[in-house]
């Protein structure tokens, strides 16, 4: 179904965008993702959020210890780059994040106390933390209200107040508002305030330290209502949905009942009042009481209203593996010393912390931990590296690719710079399964080939520009536990379990030249377990544009066609990979 929608929205708008890697042939990609084209994420003035013309949004702030992310007083915002290529073929970051950094989202245990706890304000839901927070609640039809009329209307580091009144105005002039309903409320106060530091001290220093007036924010009576029609999930594009002062208030009125608050989103007034579908994607993160995710919306009306229908129906799978430092979420490298970043997780503050009742914790991991993806600039260089600064064995691999497959391509496209629209689409998913069992000496990876592609397209139609082709082996679903039951990763690298399926470098060139950009896999990469197939098969793709979404799970749950897959990463400044969530949307 998705894809015929798809199909009618390229029939209107079909145009090229111009990829930042440098090609075989030094020659632009064809950008067909959905048909779209737009602005790159990141390149946008101050407030670093992007919207294609054809109707897919950004409205998420961007990740960057240049930009007033983080609160003042609380953990800030870093990342740095610690993995360099050459002499290794990839490079990657380390990100040190609070829950509440950038466009995130409270979940009920931000202000709200486990039950057992006895503290105050404790209810079931403090119980609810984020990976338990229900997939229907990240998605569902945008309901906009305008209170742009109130921004900066108010005594400085002090809030003007959102009332119940203007909810009930907004209905008035719209329809009434229900479950499945998503409130977003549009001041425009982050598309004004979010700057580059120190101009951006307007956004959060100033309002808290008193000298200028501080962001609108709904009071009590205001949530109180909204709960009461039955929405559950609340966004606001300011750094918070707590006004100054009662912040605590109105957390505790909506958190408390179990709703979700959305904040600092940016870019609302791109949206209308309603029929636009809206998600938001956080990290996964187990025990939090918030994340950081994207935020996007999708406006044309011929994609949106199925979304949205399916979104009311909580016809939507999760395939995003949880984060705990108690899981092999972070690639532990084949023998001692070949790690990447361990993802560690620290506590900040608790209910009982006297500087206010709030739970946050502090993350530190790669860029490639859990469900994430892979933008060209994690295995390509730049246009300036010379290929002598790789080791003697990924010259010899180097050497071996371009004589079979062309020049290896550069790049310069980070996370934040690949448009949000590259990685959702009509979800191809290519069952893999008859693969498992199948090598004998390890360590090993099956192979993946066009074979298997062309007897997938043979059953269920050609694979087209703008799919989203996802490989099912089921690896995550079998081998992700919790330690100390097995180490999955580790024990498939030391050959002492098959790899996970993966597909070789002639297949992504097929798929490439069908005009896909966004490929998955359920398993841990999709370059093989052993390292000349895993360095080729990310040259191959990415060379020609590719994003890689890896590390799945669940894909049991969709159909081989017929689902719309989405995957957003952390909208991270100068990163190379992304950590991020991937849900589908299933007719």
């Amino acid at each position: 179904m998705y894809r015929k929608l798809v199909a009618k929205v390229k029939q209107q708008e079909l145009f090229s965008r111009k990829s930042r890697t440098t090609l075989l042939v030094g020659l632009c990609i064809l950008s067909l993702a959905l048909g779209f084209a737009g602005v790159l994420p990141g390149t946008a003035p101050e407030t670093a959020s992007a919207q294609t013309d054809s109707g897919i949004v950004d409205l998420s702030v961007l990740l960057s210890p240049n930009y007033p992310c983080w609160w003042p007083g609380l953990a800030e915002y870093q990342n740095s780059p610690y993995r360099e290529i050459g002499p290794d073929p990839w490079r990657s970051n380390i990100t040190i994040i609070d829950e509440h950094v950038g466009t995130h989202f409270d979940a009920p245990p931000h202000w709200i106390p486990p039950a057992a706890s006895g503290l105050p304000h404790a209810t079931t839901y403090g119980d609810v933390t984020v990976e338990k927070v229900p997939t229907w609640m990240l998605a569902g039809e945008a309901c906009v209200i305008d209170v742009s009329a109130i921004l900066d209307k108010s005594a400085n580091g002090t809030s003007p107040i959102i009332t119940a009144d203007m909810v009930k105005n907004w209905e008035t002039n719209n329809r009434a508002l229900g479950p499945g309903d998503i409130v977003l409320f549009r001041s425009g106060y982050d598309d004004k305030y979010y700057k580059q530091l120190p101009e951006g001290r307007r956004l959060l220093a100033e309002p808290t330290e008193g000298s200028a007036p501080a962001f609108p924010g709904p009071d009590v009576a205001c949530i109180d209502y909204i709960v009461s029609t039955g929405v559950r999930t609340i966004g606001i594009d300011s750094p918070s949905m707590g006004p100054f002062p009662g912040a605590a208030e109105t957390h505790w009125a909506g958190l408390g009942v179990g709703a979700i608050y959305v904040e600092q989103l940016v870019n609302l007034g791109s949206l209308p009042a309603t029929g636009s579908f809206f998600a938001f994607l956080p990290l996964k993160l187990e025990g939090a009481g918030g994340a950081p995710g994207r935020a996007v919306a999708i406006t044309d009306k011929t994609l949106a209203a199925p979304l949205i229908k399916a979104a009311r129906q909580r016809s939507l799978a999760d395939l995003t593996v949880t984060l705990s430092p108690k899981a092999p979420v972070y690639w532990p490298g084949a023998g001692q010393g070949n790690y990447s970043y361990m993802y560690l997780v620290a506590p900040f503050n608790d209910w009982t912390n006297s500087s206010a009742p709030y739970f946050t914790q502090v993350h530190i991991f790669d860029a490639h931990t859990g469900t994430h993806f892979d933008p060209p600039t994690h295995f390509l260089p730049g246009p300036e590296f010379d290929n002598d600064d790789y080791s003697d064995f990924v010259k010899e691999v180097l050497a071996d690719y371009e004589s079979k497959y062309g020049k290896r391509g550069t790049s310069e496209v980070y996370a934040a710079d690949v448009p949000v629209n590259e990685m959702m689409g009509p979800a191809r998913v290519i069952d893999v399964t008859h693969l498992n069992n199948t090598t004998t000496s390890w360590p090993a990876s099956p192979v993946i080939t066009v074979n298997d592609i062309k007897a997938y397209e043979t059953k269920y139609g050609a694979i087209e520009a703008g799919d989203v082709v996802l490989f099912k082996s089921n690896w995550a679903d079998r081998w992700y536990a919790m330690a100390p039951y097995n180490t999955g990763v580790a024990d498939a690298l030391n050959g002492k379990i098959e790899g996970w399926p993966a597909p070789n470098p002639e297949a992504l060139i097929y798929l490439a030249d069908k005009g896909v950009l966004c490929v998955g896999t359920d398993g841990a990469s999709l370059g093989a377990v052993t390292g000349k197939e895993a360095i080729q098969t990310h040259w191959a793709g990415l060379t020609r544009g590719m994003n890689y979404v890896e590390f799945l799970t669940g894909l049991g749950q969709l159909p081989p066609e017929g689902a719309f897959f989405i995957f957003q990463p952390l909208k991270e400044e100068g990163v190379r990979g992304g950590n991020g969530r991937a849900i589908a949307l299933i007719p």
